[in-house]
């Protein structure tokens, strides 16, 4: 991993990742951030999840070492058929630098069960002889 003095942490999604579905309506979602510098300033990091800010410090959202995870609660589940956009919004490392680039990425939940169908062969039954 290459150091870049100055510059602020970068991140990298993890789970779900970009374009992917999610059969899970309480899909964590989990992000590295990292700097090689100065360490990530937890209490900077913002997440925004469908046009909602989630900051750092509540009870959904956890940074460990280098690892943002985010915990849906009851109440804020993900639904059906519903389109997740996700944007790392803010994270400063702890000497005051911004998050540099940009982190968007979306996922699909999909909660319908495959319909049930009769297992049915496509010959007639033959008896046994």
């Amino acid at each position: 991993m290459p150091l870049h003095f100055g510059q602020g942490p970068a991140a990298e999604p993890i789970e779900p990742i970009n374009n992917t579905v999610s059969t899970n309506k309480d899909q964590r979602i989990v992000v590295r951030i990292y700097d090689d510098e100065s360490g990530v300033a937890p209490s900077t990091i913002i997440l925004r999840i469908n046009s909602i800010d989630y900051h750092f410090g509540g009870s959904d959202m956890v940074f460990s070492g280098e690892t943002l995870y985010y915990y849906p609660q009851p109440g804020n589940y993900f639904t059906d058929g519903e389109d997740v956009d996700v944007e790392l919004v803010q994270a400063k490392d702890r000497a005051g630098n911004d998050l540099r680039g940009v982190y968007r990425w979306s996922f699909f939940v999909d909660l319908t069960p495959p319909p049930n169908t009769p297992n049915t062969p496509n010959t007639p039954n033959t008896p046994n002889t």
